[in-house]
């Protein structure tokens, strides 16, 4: 009886490791070396940045919309070489922000975790690598990059290009 007992505990084990790995993804690809690079912006005070969001609305509004296809993408599982990121915000006590690239580690019904992955300029206390989570709707873009250095979403990054 003891017998079964383990084997049907091995079972288990193994059927909760499969569906755990399901639909998880370690997003741990390298970029391209050809990859855009990120080209920050900096902002003083409030009226700067409702200038800056009145100018970014359009483009929020379209990554907003694709969203929820992107995020069923890096859930089911991205192609090899290819590394999912979104942008948000982030606040220091100060009251300085800025805008941020995260490498998603884990999205959890409405929850992303991941690690910062742009060098800071503008606030304090947070730094490269560090691991944040954030609310599904703090998200203001999304980005996947592929290993030819070409990428999908980024509709924000890519307008802020044309301004230069």
């Amino acid at each position: 009886m003891k017998h079964i007992h383990i084997k049907n505990l091995i079972f288990v084990c193994s059927l909760l490791i499969c569906l755990n790995s399901y639909g998880q993804n370690s997003n741990e690809a390298p970029l391209a070396e050809n990859a855009p690079t990120d080209k920050p912006y900096s902002f003083n005070g409030t009226d700067q940045l409702e200038e800056y969001d009145a100018l970014i609305a359009p483009y929020v509004e379209k990554a907003q919309k694709t969203l929820k296809k992107a995020k069923k993408k890096y859930l089911k599982g991205l192609k090899d070489g290819q590394a999912f990121f979104l942008t948000t915000r982030i606040y220091d006590n100060l009251g300085n922000y800025e805008q941020i690239f995260v490498r998603v580690s884990s999205w959890k019904k409405e929850n992303v975790s991941g690690t910062i992955a742009n060098q800071l300029n503008a606030v304090r206390g947070f730094s490269f690598g560090q691991t944040i989570t954030f609310p599904e709707s703090d998200i203001l873009d999304w980005l996947i990059t592929n290993p030819d250095g070409s990428e999908e979403g980024n509709f924000v990054g890519k307008y802020l290009d044309t301004l230069r």
